[in-house]
């Protein structure tokens, strides 16, 4: 029986990939694996991993060559198709490369399969749904390896200034007091609004919000410094509405939505669509705190105006109406007496 060609990525650090390769070697997954290792470690971790006699070549990661060029190499060296590509998948975002290289070899055909180890040594073959259970578990509960968040650290808050600066001050106050006394406040405001906070007590750190042409880069930026909140204010102020997207972004472990007045709840679907229901309604509509309780009829009266002085804006419903209006037309048509004694005669 012709040995079974295996390709492990190191994804990992070499103590995870030592382990790998134990459980690659062991013969339960393969009944006689011939090993390739890449190594994307440098030197060192080169040097530690070629003193087991498990793998049979160890080929070392171009940074020049990239993705593709690096998969080439692989390729050329180790003529033929593998039977499988193995990645470790741990929370370390030091080797993404890698981990896009075994999907990339899996979709092109390199790699008959792709197997996948956690960082306790458990693996299996690729499937969406361990994956992305995989994935959800690391996030949940092993975030802090997103970021330098230790147990002994202070938390970190990230706070959106999504609101006037004064809302946004109310806020933080009540993060201070109330959801988090000792952590530390970062703030993500835009440009004009820098001197408004600057030398502020409550506030450690601030970032200026450079555009949305810059919005990939804060969102890489900020999710790389591991916060364990994301506080983001919702008001009938539509000024702000890009730096609110930001809250649902994967930033943090949780989210925490607060109103103009200085009220707050970790977000759920229910309580977000109330906030929304009022903000459209209440604030919107009756310009203040109470609500009236015709408020409902005056915005379904105020929608039915829209509809009749701007029909342009709903063009979608008056296509949808006119399409059934002519189709239940030919309906009639077609039940009515004599429709097929004249159809016949033609």
């Amino acid at each position: 029986m012709p040995p079974e060609k295996v390709l492990l990525l190191q994804s990992a650090d070499v103590e995870t990939a030592q382990r790998a390769l134990e459980t690659i070697a062991r013969g339960r997954l393969f009944v006689q694996p011939e090993i390739t290792l890449l190594c994307a470690g440098g030197p060192q971790a080169m040097y530690e991993l070629s003193r087991r006699p498990d793998t049979a070549r160890i080929i070392a990661y171009d940074e020049k060559l990239g993705l593709w060029g690096n998969m080439k190499a692989v390729r050329r060296l180790v003529p033929g198709r593998f039977d499988a590509a193995a990645a470790i998948y741990n929370g370390d975002p030091s080797f993404r490369r890698m981990r896009r290289l075994g999907l990339l070899l899996r979709l092109t055909g390199g790699a008959k399969h792709l197997l996948l180890f956690n960082e306790t040594g458990g693996c299996f073959y690729f499937n969406l749904r361990q994956f992305l259970g995989m994935i959800y578990r690391q996030r949940r509960h092993r975030a802090h390896l997103r970021g330098p968040l230790a147990s002994t650290a202070p938390r970190r808050v990230l706070v959106l200034q999504s609101a006037e600066p004064e809302v946004v001050l109310r806020a933080i106050e009540v993060v201070k007091r109330e959801l988090f006394p000792d952590c530390q406040i970062t703030l993500f405001c835009a440009r004009p609004y820098l001197k408004s906070f600057q030398a502020h007590p409550l506030i450690e750190h601030l970032i200026p919000h450079g555009g949305p042409r810059q919005a990939a880069r804060h969102f890489k930026e900020l999710r790389r410094q591991g916060y364990c909140a994301v506080v983001a204010i919702f008001t009938p102020d539509r000024r702000f509405w890009k730096i609110r997207l930001f809250a649902f972004l994967p930033l943090a472990q949780s989210l925490i939505i607060f109103n103009r007045y200085g009220g707050c709840f970790y977000f759920n679907l229910k309580g977000f669509l109330r906030l929304l229901w009022d903000i459209k309604v209440r604030e919107r509509l009756v310009g203040s705190r109470g609500a009236s309780p015709l408020a409902p009829l005056e915005e379904l009266l105020f929608f039915l105006i829209r509809l009749a002085v701007f029909p342009w804006r709903y063009l979608y419903l008056l296509v949808l109406f006119a399409f059934y209006s002519n189709k239940r037309k030919r309906y009639l048509r077609s039940r009515e007496p004599g429709a097929r004694s004249q159809g016949s005669e033609y």
